[in-house]
């Protein structure tokens, strides 16, 4: 159940997202520049010039294997992402200098609930398996030097990924049916599928007749009846209502 419902997620929501420069802090020993990278892919320098900033274009390609485990509360998928590296000129154009795809990358998440009843995915860790390179403008690619890079980057490609899932976040509807405000919204983790409880707090219809009103019993009219009863005869027939 809960990989259809992925399945259907990804379906209706393209995960598409950027890694620019200004991502990485000055601290962080790789930069997103020709310079920087060209540790990892040797002849980039050479072939774009120093310092150029590069920026980095990640797809979503496929997801599959959603898992939910209940010992740890986490959650798992498989997937593979396209990871485009794009050579920035200073006439605002761009070439595509690195196309390649990382497959079988293992991820795992929670679910985070924030304000309003809104959920989003947070990556806690991810591993990779496999590398195919589609194609460069520079020559071969190192793919030693390549598995160092994405070891390296990991945790920045993580935090990008988790930045755009939260401007992705998900609303929980807040009102069902117009007479019952969901509140105070949970999440339990089972193998195999996620728990989510709310509150429901009743609303009574407004500008209903009857409703916030104060209750006034109907008076009925008043009648006076005179009753005559014959003595001398005990049947029933015998009794006269006179009004």
């Amino acid at each position: 159940m809960v990989d259809s419902a992925f399945e259907t997620y990804l379906k209706l929501n393209e995960v598409h997202f950027w890694t620019k420069p200004s991502d990485i802090p000055s601290s962080f020993p790789v930069q997103l520049d020709t310079s920087s990278l060209n540790s990892f892919f040797p002849g980039m320098k050479d072939y774009y010039g120093p310092d150029l900033p590069v920026e980095i274009e990640y797809k979503l390609e496929q997801a599959e294997n959603f898992l939910v485990r209940q010992n740890d509360d986490t959650m798992s998928f498989d997937a593979d992402i396209s990871c485009k590296f794009w050579v920035m000129f200073p006439n605002n154009t761009k070439d595509l200098a690195v196309d390649i795809t990382a497959e079988d990358l293992l991820a795992n998440f929670t679910i985070l609930i924030e304000d309003k009843n809104q959920i989003a995915m947070n990556i806690t860790t991810a591993a990779l398996k496999d590398i195919e390179v589609h194609s460069t403008t520079f020559g071969d690619i190192n793919l030693k030097l390549l598995t160092e890079l994405f070891n390296l980057t990991f945790e920045a490609l993580i935090v990008a990924f988790n930045v755009w899932a939260q401007l992705q976040s998900i609303t929980i509807p807040s009102v069902l049916f117009g007479i019952f405000v969901l509140s105070d919204l949970t999440l339990k983790y089972h193998d195999d599928y996620l728990e989510a409880g709310l509150t429901p707090t009743f609303l009574p219809p407004k500008n209903v007749e009857g409703i916030y009103e104060q209750f006034v019993p109907t008076v009925l009219p008043e009648f006076e009846y005179d009753v005559l009863i014959e003595q001398d005869s005990p049947d029933i027939d015998d009794i006269v209502i006179v009004q």
